[in-house]
């Protein structure tokens, strides 16, 4: 998915008067943490940027000093949080209170669910997901994990082209 498909899916996210921070769920190189950085200082509403991966190769201060050095490099502002270990337990304790947008770019079925259980119910009303991954024949697990965790769901509309899920009512 292109990046500018993303940065619009969070600008809908940002821009519907929706509280909360916004997080991404499987950093890697951090290639979506900076457009997302700019949107956040570009919208002016004071949210921050958390971004939950395990790092494989990095200590926890190597990925905080890239981070700062491209953010640097791109003149951004916006506060980030980056946290490292496994979603299940990073996720229930060091998620913020309320969520606008995630991005959710972590591969596999287990990993999918694991963010979808903790992520969903501190997902405001009107918030967003975006899922990476999700019809990518290469992780066919991903769609199996969504389908299952909104099969019976009243509170999300799905858009399975633009890889979303809307928190409703």
């Amino acid at each position: 998915m292109a990046r500018e498909t993303l940065l619009d899916k969070a600008y809908e996210g940002l821009t519907q008067r929706v509280g909360g921070d916004v997080i991404e769920c499987g950093v890697g190189h951090g290639g979506s943490l900076g457009p997302l950085g700019q949107l956040i200082d570009a919208e002016g509403q004071g949210r921050a940027l958390y971004g939950y991966d395990a790092f494989p190769g990095w200590t926890l201060e190597e990925a905080n000093a890239a981070s700062e050095a491209e953010w640097a490099q791109w003149g951004i502002h916006a506060v980030l949080h980056l946290v490292k270990g496994d979603f299940a337990q990073t996720l229930p304790a060091r998620l913020p209170r309320a969520v606008s947008f995630g991005h959710v770019d972590c591969n596999s079925e287990e990993a999918h669910l694991i963010v979808l259980e903790a992520v969903w119910p501190r997902l405001s009303k009107g918030g967003v997901l975006f899922f990476d991954d999700w019809g990518e024949e290469k992780w066919p697990g991903v769609a199996l994990a969504i389908d299952a965790f909104f099969h019976k769901r009243r509170d999300a509309q799905l858009n399975r082209e633009a890889r979303v899920a809307l928190k409703s009512g």
